[in-house]
């Protein structure tokens, strides 16, 4: 079934709002309050389909090293997901922009192709960390996420957003987190790292956001350093999980390892390598994985 799933990359964009290919340097909150800043409403708009969308709510938010922006027409919406908190220009391959034709649609155009080609640019032209607001200019081609519907791809072209109010700090911690591996032979990023604890069990995952896909762990949170299996053997056995940009469902990990080799309280580290398969019996082997989570 060509149905794109996408989850994982709307689970960061809803979780960040609420509701690298990369031109940047890192933002000096001092230079930016040198330097004269855009003011007035905040804006948020685009063409496309011979209209201009422009929005009547906005939000954005900075937080766990990206850059989330949101903009609503009526019930219609325009979402950007940057996996960055920099000035600069960022392009289609790293950041995640979508359209949503209702605010419950179960589909979206977003800015990859049926190939899962990525296409489309955003600029940061401006943090205000003073006055708490984010200004840039983008542009993509949407497709509609289930392919089984045949929509024609649409432009949105002169896209810009001015004054919009954020929340969250533009500044990465200093201690940096990250999780590598590479997957069928490929190296991967995964640079977005999200972590929660319930019901005893700690869950922590990072993401690419454009194309969308994630390797997900769940370990108990008393978990010690050690060898685990990823055999799903036993009950309480790690798990591992891949989402991928091509498929509904994930892929769960039926052999391999999961090594901690520290879990102090603050940051949990280790490395991992492991076979997973999805319901329908395909397989992605993904090996020479290493991570640093910050614990919520």
């Amino acid at each position: 079934m060509k149905k794109l799933s996408f989850l994982s990359a709307f689970v960061v964009l809803f979780a960040a709002i609420g509701l690298t290919s990369c031109d940047s340097e890192p933002v000096d909150p001092v230079l930016l309050d040198n330097q004269p800043q855009p003011t007035g409403p905040a804006v948020f708009k685009v063409d496309f389909s011979g209209e201009t969308f422009t929005a009547d709510e906005t939000e954005a938010v900075i937080a766990d090293g990206l850059i989330a922006i949101g903009g609503i027409q009526g019930n219609e919406q325009v979402s950007i997901v940057i996996p960055g908190t920099t000035v600069g220009t960022y392009d289609g391959a790293e950041v995640l922009m979508a359209y949503h034709p209702t605010l419950d649609s179960e589909y979206q155009y977003w800015n990859v192709d049926e190939e899962l080609n990525p296409t489309g640019t955003v600029t940061i032209t401006s943090i205000d960390t003073e006055n708490h607001t984010i200004s840039g200019t983008f542009s993509f081609t949407g497709y509609w996420s289930n392919m089984e519907e045949n929509h024609p791809s649409i432009a949105f072209t002169n896209g810009s957003f001015q004054n919009i109010p954020y929340t969250g700090q533009p500044v990465d911690p200093v201690d940096e987190e990250f999780m590598t591996a590479t997957v069928d032979g490929a190296d991967k990023d995964f640079s977005v790292i999200l972590a929660v604890e319930a019901g005893g069990m700690l869950t922590f995952s990072g993401t690419i956001v454009s194309p969308s896909s994630s390797i997900q762990f769940m370990v108990p949170t008393t978990i010690t350093p050690g060898t685990y299996s990823l055999s799903g053997d036993e009950i309480d056995d790690p798990v591992g999980l891949y989402h991928g940009a091509g498929g509904t469902f994930p892929y769960s990990s039926v052999s391999g390892s999961l090594v901690i080799t520290s879990n102090d309280g603050e940051y949990i580290e280790g490395t991992f390598e492991f076979v997973a398969e999805d319901p329908e019996g395909d397989s992605v082997e993904i090996t020479d994985g290493e991570f640093s989570v910050a614990l919520p």
